[in-house]
């Protein structure tokens, strides 16, 4: 059963905090919104965890502030908690923090101006984050120069191509604001819940630009993660600790594997795959006029296959895993070719990036960090430490 503290009228934002087995990370999230300068929001906590007590204990001085709602679930899977989360909010504008994020100050005030420059509402920013896996831990700000209209139908297009390349402007619910009428339309058109399986960020950023002509992605930076070596998703791309935590509930039956030649769902780019096609099969639109080609597949499967063997410094990917990917379609010569074409590629322009020849979209600055980043991040948050875009992120 279901347990609810708090209840208030419609707010202009409503924020979806849903929370699992990091009490020690989710206070900081929730003080972040709570420091915000615009105080016309509601934020739903959608405690998941299984300790039935953690995060209670954790975030106990704040429950009973009229804006926000506490809701104890416990046992969900991901995609059910982040759709508990939002059939329990109210607000105008919907946008998800995860646990291990915080709002910079003032991010709020920022984002009104930019939804009134967005003709869907829609809007995608950048974050920041702390990559605290390695000792000392380092902090890595992204600079974008300028916001930019960008027309669905041209992200469509890119991301057939490489679906992880683009992941940093889709509109996700992350890093993202969507107005409450076109998550209904969505609910409306596509039926069911707004966020699926069996990547619900991905699959609601699919039926967001199925519905819209364009959004606006701004350069202002709003967030940042807190702890990358939490992640569920670098979990499973290295198949660290629970294999399964990413997709922890998910019914076998949404892995439709008949849609990808490789027959794994512990492949990132293949699980991906599968959703795409997968809602383009049962709704076609938009998607039905960019379909991902099979050289784009091997393209993005190498991609990963090269990411994880060089982040774990060894080849994660199992061989039958492997062997498949060569045999899809038959075309084992064809596909050998592909994987070194694309492996070479890769290189050189992670080369070229690194020795300035290729310029990046988005630049980043790297900060090493000497002191615990949670301790640091609770020091900016007091108004002790300057952090993000606003000053270099002070260790000392």
């Amino acid at each position: 059963m279901y347990e609810e503290l708090s209840v208030m009228a419609s707010p202009y934002f409503s924020v979806l905090l849903p929370t699992k087995n990091r009490s020690h990370l989710v206070a900081l999230a929730v003080r972040s919104v709570l420091l915000q300068d615009f105080s016309d929001f509601e934020l739903i906590i959608c405690d998941n965890d299984d300790d039935p007590t953690a995060t209670r204990t954790a975030l106990q001085e704040y429950l009973h502030l009229p804006n926000i709602r506490y809701i104890r679930t416990g046992g969900l899977s991901m995609i059910e908690n982040w759709n508990r989360a939002l059939e329990s909010s109210t607000g105008q504008f919907i946008t998800v923090l995860e646990d291990k994020m915080i709002f910079y100050p003032d991010s709020f005030t920022k984002l009104l101006t930019k939804i009134d420059h967005s003709p869907s509402g829609v809007v995608v920013w950048g974050f920041d984050s702390i990559e605290d896996a390695s000792t000392p831990a380092t902090l890595n700000q992204v600079r974008v120069s300028e916001d930019a209209l960008v027309q669905a139908t041209d992200v469509l297009a890119r991301v057939t191509k490489d679906i992880m390349g683009q992941w940093k402007i889709l509109p996700r619910g992350l890093v993202t604001v969507i107005p409450r009428a076109l998550v209904d339309r969505a609910k409306s058109v596509f039926g069911g819940d707004f966020y699926q399986p069996i990547s619900p960020d991905f699959v609601s950023a699919l039926k967001v630009l199925s519905l819209i002509d364009s959004y606006l992605i701004t350069g202002d930076v709003y967030n940042l993660v807190t702890s990358n070596k939490v992640s569920n998703g670098k979990s499973m791309l290295l198949r660290r600790e629970k294999d399964h935590s990413y997709m922890q509930g998910q019914s076998p039956l949404y892995f439709n594997l008949d849609l990808v030649p490789v027959k794994s769902r512990l492949i990132v780019a293949n699980v991906l795959v599968m959703d795409y096609r997968s809602l383009a099969a049962s709704h076609g639109g938009k998607l039905d006029y960019f379909p991902i080609s099979h050289i784009n597949y091997m393209h993005m499967m190498t991609a990963e296959l090269i990411q994880t063997a060089v982040s774990a410094r060894r080849v994660v990917w199992s061989y039958a895993e492997i062997r498949e990917l060569i045999f899809s379609c038959n075309t084992p010569v064809a596909n050998s070719l592909y994987v070194l074409l694309f492996s070479l590629r890769l290189i050189f322009s992670s080369l070229g990036r690194r020795l300035g020849v290729i310029r990046r979209e988005i630049s980043s600055i790297t900060v090493a960090l000497h002191q615990d980043p949670l301790l640091l991040v609770d020091q900016f948050l007091l108004g002790n430490k300057d952090i993000g875009d606003r000053r270099s992120f002070s260790s000392t």
